[in-house]
C-alpha cells in the first residue's frame, strides 16, 4: 500500500528496434505519462423484465504516451533522438520499456512494455523558455505487460 508521495524522479525510458531487444536509452526525459489501458464498452442489454441497461468491456485501447524531452537539436550531438526523428519519418514501430521507480533509492523499478510508432517528434522552442522536444508514442502491437518491480534494464 503506498503511504508517501512518490516523486517521478528517475522514471527511465528506452527503445529497441529488434527482438530480442537491446535497449536504447532515451536521455533528457523532462515529463512523461504512462500508457495505460482504456478499454471501449459495448451494450448487452437484454430487453427484459429489467429498465437497467448493461455494458461489457470492449476492444482496449493502450493510451498514447507524451513525453517532452530536453531538446538537443544539433544533428549528432544526441543519437537518442536523431534516431527518434528517423523512426518517426519511417513509420517504424519499435519496442518501448518504460522504468517508474517503486522506492526512494531508485534501486527497483516497476516495468511497461509495449510496441509503438513515434506519431510525434515535435521541437518547441519558445523564446523565453528552453529548447524542448515533444515525443507521442502510438501503440502498435498485440501485448502491453506491466513488470514486478525488479533491477533496471535500461
Amino acid at each position: 500500500m503506498a503511504t508517501d508521495g512518490m516523486l517521478g524522479n528517475g522514471v527511465k525510458i528506452g527503445f529497441s528496434v529488434t527482438s530480442p531487444v537491446s535497449w536504447t536509452s532515451v536521455g533528457q526525459v523532462l515529463t512523461t505519462d504512462l500508457p495505460g489501458l482504456d478499454p471501449s464498452e459495448v451494450e448487452s442489454t437484454v430487453h427484459s423484465t429489467s429498465k437497467y441497461r448493461r455494458f461489457i468491456p470492449g476492444l482496449v485501447d493502450v493510451t498514447e504516451t507524451n513525453m517532452r524531452l530536453l531538446a538537443d537539436l544539433d544533428e549528432g550531438s544526441s543519437a537518442d533522438q536523431d534516431a527518434l526523428f528517423t523512426h518517426q519519418a519511417a513509420g517504424t514501430t519499435l519496442w518501448w520499456r518504460i522504468e517508474v521507480p517503486v522506492d526512494r533509492s531508485q534501486s527497483e523499478y516497476t516495468a511497461f512494455e509495449f510496441q509503438a510508432w513515434v506519431k510525434r517528434w515535435k521541437p518547441v522552442a519558445e523564446i523565453d523558455q528552453r529548447q524542448e522536444l515533444e515525443v507521442t508514442l502510438r501503440f502498435d502491437g498485440t501485448s502491453f505487460a506491466k513488470y514486478p518491480a525488479g533491477a533496471s534494464e535500461l
